[in-house]
């Protein structure tokens, strides 16, 4: 069963088309059910016997008796796999199926000017996007604040070293005027 929500805006006949449209595309035209060689339905799922190294069908041993487990008609139990015929259980087929739902919405919404868009995912699939995209701007912020600061950092230092240097060349502008010259340290040694 398929349950599917529609926008209200749209006519009876619209919802109809569109729906129409919709189920021959995802699953008319994919085959919904196996189908048997004389044209009825098929099973949805099967039961494959386990099989031990001999090929023989493996028993179910009732843990408390240690003989073979029985059903309520007194029918020996096998162990065995129950195998779907067809994907259309899967989750995967699920997903696709809410996502063309939700496109085949939004692409009718567009064409009516409808500014409404549909969302396929789950509340948790979308906050789990949201915080994903949260953490992101979170770095993003984080390193331009960083580059920032090293910007900043990178500027004092800056006025820090003029500042110095304007300080030693004082310095050295007030030991000339007094001395009337310039005495530098003689330095020695092998070069």
């Amino acid at each position: 069963m398929l349950k599917a929500s529609l926008p209200n805006e749209w006519s009876y006949e619209l919802a109809e088309e569109v729906v129409r449209d919709y189920v021959q595309r995802n699953f008319v035209d994919k085959g919904m059910r196996p189908i048997t060689e004389n044209g009825e339905w098929g099973t949805k799922q099967k039961k494959i016997y386990d099989l031990d190294e001999n090929g023989e069908k493996i028993p179910v041993i009732d843990k408390k008796t240690g003989k073979q487990k029985v059903d309520k008609r007194n029918r020996k139990q096998w162990k065995c796999q129950t195998v779907e015929s067809t994907d259309w259980n899967s989750q995967e087929n699920a997903k696709m199926w809410r996502k063309d739902l939700a496109d085949t919405i939004n692409a009718t919404n567009e064409q009516l000017g409808i500014a409404v868009h549909w969302e396929h995912r789950s509340f948790k699939e979308q906050a789990k996007e949201m915080l994903m995209l949260a953490k992101q701007e979170l770095h993003s912020a984080q390193y331009a604040t960083y580059k920032s600061m090293q910007i900043k950092n990178a500027a004092v230092s800056r006025e820090q070293c003029q500042q110095a240097d304007m300080e030693v060349m004082e310095m050295i502008a007030k030991e000339r005027e007094r001395k009337g010259r310039l005495d530098l340290p003689v330095v020695s040694g092998n070069t």
